[in-house]
């Protein structure tokens, strides 16, 4: 490997050194240079500019070239991506080894990484004394800790049988880990009526996450028999707990608007439509952009339905790139602009959406 003078210069700097110059101090520089081959600081600088371009396998490589010559900094660092698992598999006890062989070669900040690998050992150890116990928010809490990989490395089997544990005691939280868990096939055998039966044990609880996932598995999961009845009540039971997001709000609005589940509300769809894109959910835009078009429970707005469209074709919804274009190319709700409504439809129909593609056939056959 070759190093330029301008290396050479990068690599002095971040060692403090800034005074090398090589049209009066020849000697000084070569001896420089000779000294950061052999210390590892060639590989170490270019192994930073791989991390920095999260190059993370060619930096993990350079770095233990780097540290095989006894580099501090790239001691430290191979311990860092053991540690965070960046690259190779998170492995605390491995990350110690390398801040240790770090700290004995006087680097600052390895003794504070060894204490806390040491303290997080220590708090996993009290975690799973207590778990092991008996104790159901320990046995929470440990099923936590392996499904975030917090304090160890994460582990999707540990998790679920943690969970489980805490979960036959009554724990909610738990309870509605296990049926992610079965929905998911983390940790266990994907089951999705283990999941709902679950999720049915945390609700009865309370937990207002659960009464969402089953209504979102009622209405639309194939592996159990769909009830939209039931799947309208939890969303309004999530709601009048304030527990419900901008994508909820359109799932519900969806169902007053066609009936699913409910009578057809068009006035209830509108307000949920609202408050769907008013927590930021942009796609809500082309319902209400269809609701002022067709006059839909509101006076009918060409101009109002327009703007709607663009909000929602901006945010990449094909269905409404397509009806934005029709608004251009027949000049509804603005001026007819034949090249903005032939640009829209070919954003629709890169998406796939077939009557933009048949449409732009059509009028290819015209031209």
């Amino acid at each position: 490997m070759t190093v330029s003078f301008d290396r050479i210069l990068k690599i002095s700097e971040a060692r403090g050194y800034r005074d090398i110059d090589p049209e009066n101090c020849w000697e000084e520089w070569r001896l420089y240079k000779g000294h950061l081959k052999k210390s590892g600081w060639e590989e170490f600088a270019v192994a930073k500019d791989c991390y920095n371009a999260k190059n993370r396998g060619e930096a993990y490589r350079l770095y233990k070239i780097s540290a095989s010559k006894g580099n501090t900094e790239a001691l430290f660092m191979v311990g860092h991506m053991h540690h965070n698992g960046e690259f190779v598999e998170e492995n605390p006890e491995e990350a110690r080894k390398w801040y240790h062989r770090a700290l004995c070669h006087g680097h600052t900040s390895a003794q504070d990484m060894i204490d806390k690998i040491d303290n997080n050992n220590e708090i996993l150890k009290w975690v799973i004394k207590n778990a092991e116990a008996g104790n159901i928010e320990f046995q929470n809490a440990l099923g936590r800790i392996y499904d975030f990989g917090e304090l160890t490395e994460k582990n999707e089997k540990l998790s679920f049988e943690w969970h489980m544990k805490a979960a036959n005691q009554g724990h909610s939280v738990s309870q509605f880990c296990v049926a992610c868990s079965y929905q998911e096939g983390s940790g266990t055998d994907k089951n999705i009526k283990s999941a709902v039966e679950w999720y049915i044990k945390s609700e009865n609880q309370g937990n207002l996450l659960a009464y969402i996932e089953l209504a979102k598995l009622y209405r639309s999961c194939d592996d159990i028999e769909k009830n939209a009845v039931l799947a309208l009540e939890y969303y309004e039971k999530a709601y009048a707990k304030g527990s419900i997001n901008s994508f909820d709000y359109a799932d519900m609005a969806d169902m007053y608007y066609s009936g699913e589940g409910t009578d057809i509300n068009l006035g209830r769809a509108f307000e949920l439509y609202t408050k769907s894109l008013q927590e930021g959910y942009r796609g809500a835009a082309l319902n209400l952009g269809i609701m002022y078009e067709n006059g839909e429970f509101v006076e009918q707005d060409l101009n109002k339905a327009f703007k709607f469209y663009m909000d929602a074709a901006n945010f990449g919804n094909p269905e409404a790139q397509f009806r934005y274009a029709l608004m251009y190319y027949y000049g509804k709700g603005t001026d007819i602009n034949p090249k903005k409504a032939l640009g829209w439809l070919n954003k629709a129909s890169d998406q796939g959406h077939k009557n933009a593609k048949g449409m732009l056939s059509e009028i290819k056959n015209f031209l």
